[in-house]
């Protein structure tokens, strides 16, 4: 097949691919299932990733037109990259053959050798960020009304409590020191008052 453009991440464009690798991986439950049961809602398919090795030169030979040329070439590519990593952005890859969307940088790795001159070796790696789309319910305008009349039922209080009845008797105290909060709190004590016992 015919190379019609050169590998391009971000809009970053590369002079050589020299190896690419997607891989598709999905988690499978480990426990059994049922027969004729779907697993299909068990099955997490993970994000997309792709590693790929490229190569950086100041001279250009396949796209020689396209890139250009010249001493500071790879330095500016080559900051271009970092500048894409540090933004954290999502970016469209393109290859001769695939368009890949929404995939984000996990790590760049750069090679200086002796071998490779003024050009480097480029590794990257990187991953497909899943979108899903967000989706709303209308809610009736009846909601929130209630009773035979339909008026509106009120809101629920999100304010402190106003206190338990201990509190709003009093704090003063008896002669047998016991608290007279704590007496008038108590149902029992209350009954036996109105029965004289007490």
């Amino acid at each position: 097949m015919r190379v019609t453009r050169p590998v391009s991440i971000g809009g970053v464009e590369f002079d050589v691919l020299v190896s690419s690798n997607e891989t598709l991986a999905a988690e499978v439950p480990d426990y059994p299932v049922e027969d004729g049961f779907s697993v299909t809602d068990t099955i997490i398919t993970k994000p997309k990733e792709l590693n790929m090795t490229l190569y950086l030169s100041d001279n250009p030979v396949t796209w020689y037109n396209r890139l250009g040329s010249g001493p500071g070439r790879v330095q500016m590519v080559e900051g271009q990259l970092r500048s894409l990593f540090a933004e954290r952005k999502l970016l469209t890859v393109l290859t001769s053959t695939d368009r890949y969307q929404n995939m984000c940088i996990t790590s760049v790795g750069i090679e200086k050798t002796k071998e490779n001159g003024s050009g480097r070796g480029i590794s990257v790696s990187m991953k497909q960020v899943n979108i899903t789309g967000r989706q709303t319910a209308g809610v009736p305008d009846t909601y929130g009304l209630g009773g035979a009349s339909m008026g509106n039922a009120g809101t629920a209080g999100t304010g402190a409590a106003s206190g338990t009845a201990s509190q709003a008797a009093g704090s003063g105290k008896d002669s047998g020191g016991n608290s007279q909060s704590q007496k008038k709190a108590s149902l029992l004590y209350n009954v036996a008052s109105n029965i004289g016992i007490f």
